[in-house]
């Protein structure tokens, strides 16, 4: 119903952000780590989902089109609502997160508010199938509306040095995690990528 809202932050809250688009203002609710990013007077573009209960409609809002696609998906989880899914996504970037389901890292998932471990176990298997590895390894965060991109074969190059950390025993979260801090120059090849994701570690 409302795909994305573009305004202004007028203020912010522990959970939200009122934004501001000139004739309305909305309140969205938004994990940590996007509302962290955030200040007020700044102009952000936020992808939305709308949801409709029978006691309140609330809209939730991400930076990042994939971060909504993978809330879409955890909230699909039988166990899992979406302050579940909020926080869930607030803990662990949308990157640490496939990575921690493709490597049945439960121990991780966990570890987020509201996540126990069986619910943890239940959203891997569940979404294993769902989630794609290697998607937004080639678009870092689209922060406040500003977008930015790597080579398709740089993505790979990541995606192999993140295999090559978890295979060196590092979890997947400390491996997509530091892979994702290497700067572009520095992504050349899977060897570069490696080098300078150590260093992060």
């Amino acid at each position: 119903m409302i795909a994305f809202i573009q305004g202004r932050v007028d203020s912010l809250t522990e959970n939200s952000a009122i934004l501001d688009t000139g004739f309305m203002g909305f309140e969205v609710f938004m994990t940590r780590r996007d509302l962290d990013r955030l200040s007020t007077g700044s102009h952000i573009k936020a992808y939305t989902h709308f949801q409709v209960r029978e006691d309140a409609m609330q809209l939730f809002g991400f930076l990042r089109q994939e971060d909504r696609q993978l809330f879409r998906l955890l909230i699909a989880v039988s166990g899992i609502g979406p302050r579940g899914a909020i926080g869930l996504l607030g803990a662990m970037s949308a990157e640490e997160l496939r990575f921690a389901i493709f490597s049945d890292d439960a121990k991780t998932i966990s570890q987020a508010p509201g996540i126990g471990k069986k619910t943890a176990q239940k959203l891997i298997l569940e979404l294993k199938d769902k989630v794609d590895l290697t998607e937004g390894l080639d678009q870092p965060a689209q922060e406040g509306g500003f977008e930015g991109g790597v080579a398709k074969d740089m993505n790979v190059f990541r995606k192999e040095a993140i295999e090559a950390l978890v295979a060196l025993g590092y979890s997947s979260t400390e491996a997509s995690r530091a892979v994702s801090q290497v700067p572009e120059p520095e992504a050349q090849d899977v060897e570069m990528v490696l080098k300078a994701a150590l260093k992060h570690i």
